[in-house]
C-alpha cells in the first residue's frame, strides 16, 4: 500500500524567485500529517531543526518551529539540533548553542526550549549509531523540519539522513562515515586551499601546490568536497559510499524505534538554488514555486523529495549540486529493513492564501 505524502505548493506570484513559507503553510502540512501518528495530548514532541553556521539565515525561521510545535501540542515539547563533524562554529556544544541563541532558537520565549541533544556524550566521546542522543530521552514522538540540501555522499539530505545522522553524537556520526574516504583528482587541484580552509580535523595539506588528504585524520565527512570548486575530490571508492548510505539507513532504523508515538516529517523545497557552493557547473532548479511535503512515513517523503528534484534537475540531482552520488542505496535499505515505503501517493493540502 502507497504512504501518503501531504503537499503544499507555494505560490511564487509575489515572491517568484524565494516562495515564503509562513507559519499557517507549515502548520496546514503537519496537521495532515500528524493524523497519522498515535500522538496523543500528553506527547512529549522533539523537534529536529537545523542551526544555521555563523554569518547565515536560520534554516527553519523560529516562528516556524514556533508553529510547529503548537500544531503538534505537548506542553513540555522541545527544539534540538546536534554538534556538527562538518561545519565550522557548530562542532562544539557551546558554539551551537550560541548560534541557536543567534538566530532565535534558543531563550525565545515565542519558541519551544532548545537542547543540544549530544552535548552530554560530547564530552564523553561516547555514542553509536542507532541509538539517539541522550539529551532526546523522555520524548515519545519526533518531529524533523528538515530544509533540503546537497550532500556529497547521500545526494541529498533528506528525512532518512536526519533519522540516521542527525539525532546521533558526534562519535555515532564518525563512525559511520569511516567507509568513506575521499581523494583529490590532482590535475582538477588547483591548489587553492578552500577544502582546507573547512576540514575541522586538519587532515588536508599543500604540497608541490596540490592538495593531499591524510586518511589517517580524515573522518571521510565530505566537506571538502563540497568546497572544491573545480569538483576534483571524490570518494575513493563508490562502494565506501554504498556501505555508508547502509548505515545510515540501520542508524535511522535503530533511532526511530525509540520513539513509541512516532514521528511527522517534513521537509521543505525552498530556496534550494542558494545551496550551489559545492563542486562543478550547476543549472538553476526549474522548481516553478516552493514546496513543502510532510508525513509519517521517512522513506516515502524522501522518495516523493528526490523525485520532485529529479524532475526540477532534468532527471539528474547532479544538474544540482555536482555530487554524482544518489539516493539509492539508502532508500532502497530503508525500505528492506522496515524504515518505510519508496511507494507513496501525493495528497495536496489546501491553496496557499
Amino acid at each position: 500500500m502507497s504512504s501518503p505524502v501531504y503537499h503544499l505548493a507555494l505560490n511564487p506570484a509575489s515572491h517568484p524567485l524565494a516562495p515564503v513559507v509562513t507559519p499557517r503553510h507549515l502548520a496546514a502540512v503537519l496537521q495532515a500529517a500528524r493524523g497519522g501518528t498515535s500522538a496523543g495530548a500528553a506527547a512529549v514532541w522533539a523537534l529536529k531543526i537545523g542551526v544555521a553556521p555563523s554569518g547565515a539565515a536560520a534554516l527553519v525561521a523560529p516562528a516556524l518551529v514556533a508553529a510547529a510545535s503548537s500544531t503538534l501540542g505537548g506542553s513540555r515539547s522541545f527544539s534540538f539540533d546536534t554538534v556538527s563533524i562538518t561545519t565550522r562554529g557548530l562542532e562544539d556544544p557551546s558554539l551551537l548553542r550560541e548560534q541557536a541563541r543567534r538566530q532565535g532558537l534558543d531563550g525565545n520565549p515565542e519558541a519551544p526550549p532548545f537542547k543540544v541533544a549530544d552535548a552530554e556524550e560530547f564530552n564523553e566521546g561516547a555514542g553509536e549509531p542507532g541509538a539517539p542522543a541522550r539529551g532526546l530521552s523522555g520524548a515519545t514522538a519526533l518531529a524533523v523540519l528538515d530544509p533540503v540540501r546537497p550532500h556529497p555522499h547521500l545526494g541529498f539530505g533528506g528525512v532518512v539522513a536526519e533519522l540516521g545522522l542527525g539525532l546521533v553524537p558526534r562519535a555515532a556520526k564518525l563512525a559511520l562515515h569511516r567507509d568513506v574516504r575521499p581523494a583529490v583528482d590532482t590535475p582538477l587541484c588547483a591548489g587553492c586551499g578552500s577544502c582546507l580552509d573547512v576540514c575541522l580535523f586538519d587532515a588536508i595539506r599543500i604540497r608541490a601546490g596540490r592538495a593531499f588528504i591524510d586518511h589517517r585524520e580524515c573522518t571521510g565527512c565530505g566537506e571538502c568536497m563540497s568546497a572544491c570548486f573545480m569538483a576534483g575530490i571524490a570518494p575513493e571508492d563508490d562502494a565506501g559510499v554504498g556501505l555508508f548510505q547502509q548505515a545510515v539507513a540501520d542508524s535511522a532504523a535503530g533511532v526511530l524505534s525509540c520513539f513509541p508515538d512516532g514521528g511527522v516529517y517534513l521537509v521543505l523545497l525552498v530556496g534550494l538554488d542558494r545551496y550551489v557552493a559545492g563542486p562543478g557547473k550547476r543549472l538553476p532548479l526549474a522548481l516553478d514555486r516552493g514546496r513543502l511535503l510532510a508525513g509519517t512515513d521517512p522513506v516515502a517523503v524522501d522518495q516523493a523529495a528526490w523525485d520532485l528534484l529529479e524532475e526540477a534537475c532534468s532527471g539528474n540531482l547532479r544538474n544540482w549540486h555536482g555530487y554524482r552520488q544518489r539516493p539509492e542505496a539508502l532508500l532502497a535499505r530503508a525500505g528492506e529493513i522496515g524504515l518505510g515505503s519508496r511507494d507513496y501517493r501525493l495528497v495536496e493540502v489546501g491553496p496557499e492564501s
